[in-house]
């Protein structure tokens, strides 16, 4: 719960786009926070299936979770936060299964406006990822 006088005085409200929008509200109100408690016991159920919207890509909401992305890490590395960067590469490859034109569009996108760091901490990532789940089946 967040006090409603708190979202206005830091002004922080949900992103206007039709996927990932409670990423900023999240890392906004957790960063402008003076203190924060945690609550154990469980109050907040999410179900998540595979016929879910979760688990359906479309051009048009993968575009919009590649936008909260780069929001989200330009916001991280304003507080010094980079190394919470959210993979943007992981999610490029998203693209692939669904039209290899916009994969190869935002893969260019990617390259132009990422330093080679992040790139190559991005690439690494997935990358381990992909390795350790080729090996755990």
């Amino acid at each position: 719960m967040i006090k409603r006088e708190f979202l206005y005085e830091k002004k922080i409200k949900f992103e206007e786009v039709i996927a990932s929008n409670d990423v900023m509200f999240s890392l906004r109100s957790g960063i402008a926070a003076k203190n924060i408690s945690a609550y154990l016991d469980c109050i907040y159920v999410s179900t998540v299936r595979k016929d879910s919207l979760f688990f359906l890509d479309t051009v048009e909401r993968l575009n919009a979770r590649v936008y909260v992305c780069m929001e989200a890490n330009y916001f991280l590395k304003e507080n010094g936060l980079l190394r919470y960067r959210y993979n943007q590469y992981e999610l490029i490859q998203k693209y692939k299964s669904i039209s290899r034109k916009d994969y190869q569009k935002q893969l260019r996108k990617y390259f132009k406006r990422e330093c080679w760091g992040c790139i190559l901490l991005d690439m690494a990532r997935f990358y381990r990822k992909q390795i350790y789940e080729y090996f755990s089946n």
